[in-house]
């Protein structure tokens, strides 16, 4: 999270650094997870193994009116926990399902979704709106390290 105050300065820098990162995230560990749930103080950001993706769909919520579009992806941590990511709107159709889907069935296929909030819908799932974002096997050591444990007993089709 950004903070700016009356002495944040603000410098453009046309000549990108080399090396500027790609990516800026810090992964939530379990304990972390769990002390955010319901908590709108601070987005969650988190990376594992797709082991599923639903389709589409339209579900009501008490905070609008009329249907709303959601699709949900389910994770394994590198802690082995299974954790649903629940994409809202425009997240949950624009997420590259089909790709991911299909790349799935010859390796394991590794997000990182950044700028989530963990909610407690029966269980502790993530909620991606807006502020979400995700990268599919982003070039980062925490990639390398899941990839290299989930390859070894990888199954093509557990892709749902």
């Amino acid at each position: 999270m950004l903070v700016f105050t009356k002495w944040t300065k603000v410098e453009e820098v046309l000549a990108v650094p080399p090396a500027f990162p790609m990516y800026v995230y810090s992964i939530a560990s379990q304990e972390q997870l769990q002390a955010r749930i319901d908590s709108r103080v601070q987005f969650t950001d988190v990376i594992g193994v797709i082991t599923a993706i639903s389709n589409t769909g339209t579900t009501q919520t008490k905070l609008r009116q009329g249907g709303n579009t959601k699709r949900t992806v389910t994770i394994q941590t590198p802690s082995n926990i299974l954790l649903d990511v629940v994409l809202w709107s425009e997240r949950a159709t624009t997420f590259p399902a089909d790709e991911v889907l299909k790349d799935g069935q010859t390796s394991p296929q590794v997000v990182l979704f950044v700028g989530t909030l963990v909610k407690s819908f029966g269980g502790m799932s993530l909620s991606g709106s807006s502020s979400c974002k995700w990268y599919i096997n982003p070039d980062i050591p925490d990639t390398k390290k899941l990839l290299a444990s989930a390859t070894a007993g990888y199954k093509a089709n557990c892709l749902v």
